[in-house]
C-alpha cells in the first residue's frame, strides 16, 4: 500500500499482513521523494501487477510513470510522463485537464482515468467545486506516453468534490 503526503512531498510504502485489510498495515520504513519531478504529489497508483508506480504531479500537472523494481519504492526510476494539458480532442475544445487530482486505470491497463477540476467546463455547468473524470485510451497497456483522449464525465453533486475514481 502506498500513501502520498504533500508535505514533504513523499510517497510512503506500507506492507499489509492480510491482503486488502488496512488494520494490518505496517510501515516498511521505505519512502521516496519526487521533488526532482514535482513538488506537489496529489496521488499515487500502482499498476501492472506492481511493475509501475504512477504519481500525479500537482505543480507540473503531469502523470509520471515510474518503474517499481521488486516493489521497492526507494528504487523507482522515471519511465515517462503524460501532460494532462497537452491532449485536447477535439482541438481547442477545452476538454483537457489543467488540474489533475487523481489517477486510476482499467485492470488491463488499456484505459486511464484522471480526476480533475473540470477546467474548460462548458457554459452553464457551474458547480460548486466541480470535478471531471477524463478517460484516455492507452494504445500500449500501462504506458501513459501512448494515451489518447476518449471522453469525459462531469461530476456534480453529491460527489462534486471527489479526488479519486476507482474501477
Amino acid at each position: 500500500m502506498y500513501i502520498c503526503d504533500q508535505n514533504p512531498d513523499r510517497v510512503f510504502q506500507y506492507k499489509l499482513g492480510t491482503a486488502f485489510d488496512v488494520r494490518t498495515a505496517e510501515w516498511t520504513g521505505l519512502q521516496t521523494s519526487f521533488t526532482s519531478t514535482d513538488n506537489v504529489i496529489r496521488d499515487a497508483f500502482v499498476g501492472a501487477g506492481g511493475t509501475y508506480l504512477y504519481v500525479v504531479g500537482g505543480q507540473t500537472n503531469r502523470i509520471y510513470q515510474y518503474t517499481l523494481p521488486n516493489n521497492n519504492i526507494t528504487q523507482v526510476g522515471l519511465v515517462t510522463s503524460f501532460g494532462t494539458t497537452v491532449l485536447t480532442t477535439p482541438p481547442n475544445s477545452g476538454m483537457n485537464e489543467s488540474t489533475p487530482l487523481g489517477v486510476t486505470f482499467k485492470p488491463d491497463g488499456t484505459v486511464m482515468y484522471i480526476v480533475g477540476n473540470a477546467t474548460g467546463a462548458p457554459a452553464g455547468q457551474m458547480y460548486q467545486n466541480p470535478r471531471r473524470i477524463h478517460q484516455y485510451t492507452l494504445s500500449t497497456p500501462w504506458n501513459v506516453a501512448t494515451a489518447g483522449f476518449s471522453t469525459y464525465f462531469n461530476v456534480n453533486w453529491p460527489a462534486a468534490t471527489g479526488r479519486e475514481a476507482g474501477t
